[in-house]
């Protein structure tokens, strides 16, 4: 199928949450939550922990 960009669907994050977390971890999240909202249209995950 056809990829659309689009700017309004950014999800910002920060090198200290990479850093905690790894990088496959935030992009498992990512990944499950996005196809979570494109079958049910709400995410998974409801909120995110501060890391500081």
């Amino acid at each position: 199928g056809k990829v659309l960009f689009c700017p309004q669907f950014v999800m910002p994050t920060s090198g200290r949450r990479m850093q905690k977390q790894g990088f496959l971890k935030m992009a498992s999240i990512y990944f499950i939550n996005y196809f979570s909202i494109l079958f049910s249209g709400k995410p998974i995950t409801k909120g995110y922990k501060d890391i500081r």
